[in-house]
Order: structure tokens, then sequence, then C-alpha cells
């Protein structure tokens, strides 16, 4: 019975000392190969003296988890310290880390730039830049329809639009008054705290002496007073009248208030008259 027992015991040791060594062999494997590599190319003072105090010897230290028990096992005062230059490590590594990070950032500037500029680079070779001015005049003559100034999306308005994208196309649409002398108006989108329609202004004087198209569609609602001063405004440049086109009768009215002269103007609509 006890030499059972010894058998057994024998056994059981021998298989708990070959599944720890196994242990101990996959994790030293597993963090073996997690370990940083600290490859550096010294590119100055600093970098050529940012060096480790470990030394990472892991296969000394595979050695002597398989062998080193009981009183074998080395001082705890020698692991403490191994640990504390460890430590000190870290902290230097964090350093360094956050050195070369600040010089990536500081390379994420001039490299912004660099990519700005090729797409300026770009731009120069771009097609578009070599067409006279006169077919981009004719293109821009085709793409601007009716500008609706009283609605808030500026795909609605094709002059301003067109006159925002660089200087070129800016200095050519202020150069082209017929762009601008197209105009539409939403009576009752006017914006009240809005008097005169600061955009109209900008149409009128870009238009110079354009002859004028005016379209005025359907109102929801009375005549207020902006209603009437954008009807002034418009009055006032009846000589530059092309075509006027109002929805209901009391947009009409309110722009004939007035006795004024119509030397060119071929079309003028409203629900009950029509010239």
């Amino acid at each position: 019975m006890i030499l059972l027992l010894l058998y057994l015991s024998s056994l059981f040791l021998s298989l708990f000392y070959h599944w720890h060594r196994n242990l101990t062999d996959k994790a030293v494997t597993f963090y073996s190969r997690r370990a940083p590599k600290f490859t550096m190319a010294p590119s100055n003072q600093q970098q050529a003296n940012f060096q480790l105090r470990t030394n990472m010897d892991w296969e000394e230290i595979r050695r002597r988890l398989r062998s080193e028990y009981g009183s074998e096992v080395q001082s705890e005062a020698e692991i403490s310290g191994v640990l504390a230059d460890v430590d000190k490590d870290l902290v230097d590594c964090d350093a360094e880390f956050r050195r070369l990070q600040s010089g990536i950032i500081a390379l994420q500037n001039p490299r912004k730039r660099l990519e700005e500029y090729k797409v300026s680079l770009r731009f120069l070779r771009s097609p578009i830049r070599r067409l006279p001015n006169e077919t981009i005049l004719r293109i821009f003559d085709y793409a601007c329809e009716m500008n609706e100034l009283t609605s808030k999306q500026l795909q609605t308005m094709p002059a301003l639009a067109i006159s925002g994208v660089c200087s070129r196309w800016r200095d050519l649409a202020r150069s082209c008054p017929e762009l601008w002398s197209r105009i539409e108006l939403e009576m009752w989108t006017i914006p009240r705290h809005l008097p005169g329609l600061p955009i109209l202004d900008l149409y009128l004087d870009s238009s110079k002496q354009s002859p004028l198209t005016l379209e005025f569609p359907s109102i929801n609602a009375e005549l207020q007073a902006a209603h009437l001063e954008v009807c002034a405004k418009l009055a006032a440049c009846s000589d530059r009248w092309k075509k006027l086109a109002t929805g209901p009768y009391e947009i009409y009215q309110a722009m004939m208030a007035q006795p004024f002269q119509f030397p060119i103007i071929g079309t003028a609509l409203s629900p009950q008259y029509r010239l």
C-alpha cells in the first residue's frame, strides 16, 4: 500500500512538472514574440543616447523559470533591482515616444501644405483653364437662366454661385451684366428683417444697364411694407424692363403705381393685363 502511494505521488509530481514546463515555455514564447524591438537609427544626439538599461535575455529567463525552485530562487533584492530598471526603461520609452510623436506632428503640417500645393499644381493643368474667356462666357450665359433671389439655396442664384468659384470666374461674371439681369422674386418669402432685400441691390448694380427680366410667381399673403419697398426699387429701373411677369395683380399694381417710361419693354404679363 505504501509503495502504491509513493508510486502515485511520483507520477503526480512528474505530470505536474511536465505540465508546468510546457506552460512556461508557451508563456515565454508568447511574450518573446510581443517584446518590443528597439532598432533606432540615431539622427541626433538625443536619439543616439537613448538606450535601455534592461538586458532582455529571454533565454536566461526561460532557463531560470524551468530550473530555479525552492532554495535556488534568487534573492528578492536582485529581482527588485531588475524590476526598478525595467520601470525606468518604461518611463524613458514613454518620453522617447512623446518626442517622436511631436516630431510626427511637426511633419504633418508641412505634409498637409504639400498636399494642398500638389492640388493647386494640378489645377494649373485643368483643361478649362485653356478655354478663352469668350467661350466661358457663352457657357455662363447658357447656365444662368433665372436668379431666384429670395431662395435660401445658392444653386438657385447661378450668377452669384459662378462668381464665387475663383477670381477669374468672378471677373468674368461681373463683366457680363446679362447674367445678373434675370431676376425672380417670391414676394411672400422676403424676410422682414432685411428691408429692401440687399441682394437685389447687388444684382441691380451688377446688371449695370442691361435690360431686366423680372418674374414674380404667385403670392400667398398680402403685400407688406417690405414687399412694396422691393416693388418701388424695381419700378425705379422701369427704363430697363425687357420682360415683366407678375403672378398676382397686386404686384402689377404696385409696380405700375407711378407713370414710368418703358422704352424697351417687350412683354408685360399679369393675370388681367398683357402688353
